[in-house]
């Protein structure tokens, strides 16, 4: 993904290699995604015609015998049905209420909760800076492209490099820019569609750390691609960090990742530990980025169809496995 716009400091993660890696991963993506949009249509078919057919035969079949009014067998049956209902939806109530407060508990973006609940913004307002957001949209007249971008400014005074900072925001938001540049332009059949967005959440946010998760969706005519981009901005030193620095990938972290990931998305990774060690260890495919429930880490992989997904967990005791404290 991301291209060097802005000139951004050398310290930037994610430039170079990460456009490339993102054009060979949309490659590999496509033969899944037109046999996964092949199945759909099957299956729309499928069941048209089964609607088709049952419309036929209610058409021509003739009615049986009519009722004009139930009998009260039937009456009485309806009746003891509904308070049955009534009686059983009562007596579940107090457990479905209990069930729904533990789930409340385990998933949240609050530090009391037990997991982070999702990608959304955590931004704490009492910081000496400011966050703005903009937003560009683009619409190519001559192809079939839409593009729609988001982003987070700082705004604020005794934060060095904070233009450097600002352009990295810009420059890693737009880097769906360069895959339209680089790679849908130069794609065969002026017929196809393009429609990418880069979605920047601010997930973190104190007076030394921010936090901030791109979140990329390019779609086309025969292509999906998802993808989690993190940035870690060093505001003392106005920088940004490279995920990788964060933290040591060891056989105790790779034994707790595997284990938080099956507690949370209830998967028991295939991987094996070479496998998850090099998904963990490079930059490109490492998601790391902090919230107020803890360190949320997770990797960008290809799965078995040769489609891009990706998995989190929440570590909340991440400091056993901190490089720099954040």
């Amino acid at each position: 993904m991301g291209g060097n716009r802005g000139g951004i400091l050398p310290q930037t993660p994610g430039t170079g290699k990460r456009e490339t890696d993102t054009a060979v991963w949309i490659i590999l993506g496509v033969t899944a995604v037109v046999l996964a949009g092949f199945l759909l249509l099957a299956g729309s078919a499928v069941w048209k015609l089964r609607m088709d057919k049952a419309e036929e035969t209610g058409r021509f079949r003739e009615p049986a015998t009519r009722h004009e009014d139930e009998s009260d067998f039937w009456k009485e049956e309806d009746r003891r049905r509904r308070n049955r209902e009534e009686k059983e939806e009562k007596e579940n109530a107090p457990q479905a209420r209990e069930y729904e407060q533990d789930m409340d508990g385990i998933y949240g973006t609050t530090p009391d909760a037990d997991y982070y609940s999702g990608l959304t913004d955590s931004i704490n307002v009492t910081t000496d800076y400011q966050i703005e957001w903009e937003e560009y949209s683009y619409e190519d007249p001559d192809t079939n492209a839409e593009i729609y971008v988001t982003y987070p400014q700082l705004r604020g005074d005794g934060i060095p490099n904070l233009e450097v900072l600002n352009e990295g925001l810009v420059s890693y938001a737009m880097s769906v820019m360069d895959f339209y540049s680089e790679y849908y332009l130069e794609s065969e059949g002026t017929d196809d569609y393009l429609y990418a967005s880069a979605l920047v959440y601010v997930t973190y946010n104190d007076e030394s750390t921010v936090s901030v998760v791109v979140a990329e969706s390019i779609e086309m005519t025969d292509a999906f691609h998802r993808y989690l981009c993190c940035l870690n901005l060093d505001l003392v030193n106005g920088i940004f960090v490279w995920n990788t620095e964060l933290i040591d990938i060891d056989d105790a972290f790779l034994e707790e990742f595997r284990k938080q990931v099956a507690l949370q998305n209830g998967w028991n990774m295939e991987f094996s530990d070479q496998e998850l060690y090099e998904y963990l260890s490079a930059e490109d495919s490492l998601i790391l980025y902090y919230t107020p429930v803890g360190l949320e880490v997770g990797i960008n992989y290809l799965n078995d169809y040769n489609e891009i997904s990706w998995v989190t967990a929440t570590i909340k005791d991440y400091y056993r496995f901190s490089r720099s404290v954040g």
